[in-house]
């Protein structure tokens, strides 16, 4: 690896166009992965665009479109799972060999690290949960469109989202103020087209929602074991709403009486270490001095007292404190008593 690979994650110019230097770089990229059969599935290669990571085959064609279309997968400067690992080491091997030559065993010293630095990546990849953030994250630094420098797709996307939550907006009116904005922005740019695409990418972010049936009298939850049951083991209620014909209704058509909506908490708690600056901010209360004034949680009584009952607990600063609230509301106000909404809100307190 002798040249400076930036042409990688610069594939357009600020018209729009391709990049000519990326254009050279890939063709250079399929060059190099053909030459290298033993790492080939046939004819195939494997594919270092964002969406196929690596993981899959494809033909130098398909691939060659894949890359143009999706861009490189993230920080791949070495094309370790194309063989160049191997190339550096036995040019590293090569030179080590000649004493003379000072300047140059400097210079493969030095590639030498990269290649121990790669190699330790590829031993510990990131988890699934983990790649699916930070695929979001390099969505989030992709340009709306070559030359954009106030939003990107991930927050034009989420602010379109928020408005449509707080004005009501129904998804035809969103699906039209999507049309009339991809016709308002330059060309290349990368605004969702529907509803429909825009709540696709948001789902990659990987923080899902469950809807657990319940009991009409707020008996039991049928979930886990219960999950099963088709009415409550506590007052006998109905689980799904009765359906006023004779006949047997199959279960794709039956209706729950009541449910919730849960937002599972622990993907949530790991997000906040997914992160270096949130990660630093969840284990700040250990390192903050207690000098009698309380300006955080840490430095309450009840925090204290759970630190010497729970010893063990409180050694490990990653540990999270959690804080538990409910209440309940009439979502249509007066209009609406027969409905109500309990909210059961669990806070970080690190």
């Amino acid at each position: 690896m002798s040249e400076n690979r930036e042409w990688m994650y610069r594939r357009f110019l600020p018209d729009g166009a391709f990049n000519p230097a990326f254009v050279r770089g890939l063709q250079e990229f399929i060059d190099f992965a053909n030459s290298r059969e033993d790492l080939m599935d046939g004819h195939k290669i494997r594919c270092p665009c964002r969406r196929c990571d690596n993981i899959k085959f494809h033909t130098s064609r398909n691939v060659q479109y894949h890359i143009s279309k999706n861009g490189f997968v993230l920080n791949y400067h070495i094309w370790r799972f194309h063989g160049e690992l191997e190339m550096m080491a036995t040019e590293y091997n090569q030179f080590d060999a000649d004493d003379d030559n000072e300047d140059d065993q400097s210079t493969y010293h030095n590639m030498a690290i990269d290649v121990a630095a790669s190699q330790f990546n590829i031993e510990q990849p990131p988890n699934p949960e983990a790649q699916q953030l930070y695929d979001m994250l390099s969505d989030a630094d992709r340009e709306l469109w070559p030359g954009c420098k106030t939003h990107s797709q991930l927050s034009l996307v989420a602010r379109l989202m928020c408005l449509k939550a707080e004005g009501n907006m129904s998804e035809r009116c969103f699906d039209q103020w999507l049309e009339l904005i991809k016709e308002i922005l330059p060309e290349h740019n990368l605004a969702p087209n529907n509803f429909y695409s825009t709540k696709k990418l948001l789902s990659e972010m990987g923080l899902p929602v469950e809807k657990i049936d319940c009991c009409r009298n707020n008996c039991m939850l049928f979930w886990g074991e219960d999950s099963e049951d088709i009415e409550c083991k506590h007052c006998n209620e109905p689980r799904y709403q009765q359906s006023d014909t004779s006949s047997a209704c199959s279960s794709r058509t039956l209706v729950a009486v009541k449910k919730m909506f849960y937002f599972p908490l622990t993907p949530r708690l790991q997000r906040l270490y997914a992160s270096k600056a949130t990660a630093a901010d969840m284990r700040w209360h250990a390192s903050s001095v207690d000098d009698g004034i309380m300006r955080h949680p840490a430095d309450s009584p009840t925090w204290k007292h759970l630190s010497q009952k729970f010893p063990s607990f409180a050694e490990e600063s990653r540990n999270v404190r959690l804080g538990l609230s409910t209440d309940g509301f009439q979502p249509f106000g007066q209009l609406g008593q027969q409905y109500s909404s309990w909210p059961v809100i669990v806070t970080p307190y690190n």
